[in-house]
């Protein structure tokens, strides 16, 4: 079977504080954009076998997919369900490093099509449950759409009804690890949270020229003193026409929405000519998945 695997901006990211586990307590509205990896899942005798079209990707245990595997064949295992060995194809279309949540999403579609190839039936609910054991943003990929995630991500409020819009994403060619912005993030220094009420509203009414205003990321300033161009695409996008920029999760993407197809390709346009950035134009997506 075939699953597409969705990327995601952050709207919001708000890390709150450090927790004993290593983890980190946060208020995050999570966006699901139509950017997606595709997995082909196919059963074999026995074992995990991944394949991946990006070659710099480990294909063992340290590959999220492979442990999402793994912890799926335990639950068919305690079901006393029979299941297989899996082969995974990845064809990947969101870049590593980016703060796109392109690892977690696999993992979470990887969740979904054994849970259907094996006949677990297994709720949603116990899906992010799972997923939460292997990663922050797991949970968020099993319903998707767009919803506000605390604690350390795995509970999720979903803001069914938000209208969908039109953005872009301009990363440049460099990855930042995610470990490394959370663990130099100086938690006294974030801002206090906008109000998640506006931001909803303001979604819910399609007021996203007004937008910028309330576009938060603590871990921005973490990553941009580090690379300085972050800010430099920043400005850059407003300058050609985008109402609201911000860069997603640990970077080191940028988006900018986009309310007019003009504004919409003058930034592709511009952003090709420099070269050295990845470029993607799109979709969010709206419909909440329960």
């Amino acid at each position: 079977m075939k699953i597409k695997a969705y990327a995601k901006i952050n709207l919001m990211l708000q890390i709150l504080s450090r927790r004993s586990d290593g983890y980190h307590d946060l208020a995050s509205v999570m966006q699901e954009i139509a950017l997606h990896d595709v997995l082909t899942i196919n059963k074999v005798p026995q074992g995990i076998i991944l394949d991946c079209s990006d070659q710099t990707l480990p294909l063992n245990k340290n590959n999220l997919v492979y442990k999402a595997a793994a912890v799926m064949q335990g639950e068919a295992r305690r079901l006393k369900k029979p299941f297989s060995g899996v082969r995974v194809r990845i064809q990947k279309n969101i870049p590593v490093g980016a703060g796109l949540g392109g690892g977690s999403s696999n993992a979470a579609a990887t969740i979904k099509a054994l849970n259907h190839l094996w006949q677990l039936h297994l709720t949603n609910k116990r899906l992010a449950q799972i997923g939460a054991t292997l990663g922050s943003d797991v949970p968020f990929f099993i319903s998707g759409g767009t919803a506000l995630a605390q604690g350390r991500g795995e509970i999720l409020n979903p803001w069914p009804g938000i209208p969908a819009f039109r953005l872009v994403l301009v990363k440049p060619l460099l990855g930042i690890s995610t470990a490394w912005a959370y663990k130099n993030l100086k938690i006294s220094l974030t801002k206090r949270p906008k109000n998640i009420k506006i931001i909803h509203k303001t979604l819910i009414q399609k007021r996203f020229n007004q937008l910028k205003e309330y576009l938060q990321n603590d871990l921005e300033a973490v990553c941009s003193s580090k690379y300085p161009l972050i800010l430099e695409i920043k400005h850059r996008l407003l300058a050609l026409g985008a109402t609201a920029v911000l860069m997603s999760g640990s970077g080191s993407t940028v988006f900018g929405l986009v309310t007019s197809r003009t504004a919409e390709n003058r930034i592709k346009e511009v952003f090709s000519k420099a070269k050295g950035f990845w470029i993607w134009s799109g979709s969010s997506l709206s419909r909440h998945r329960g």
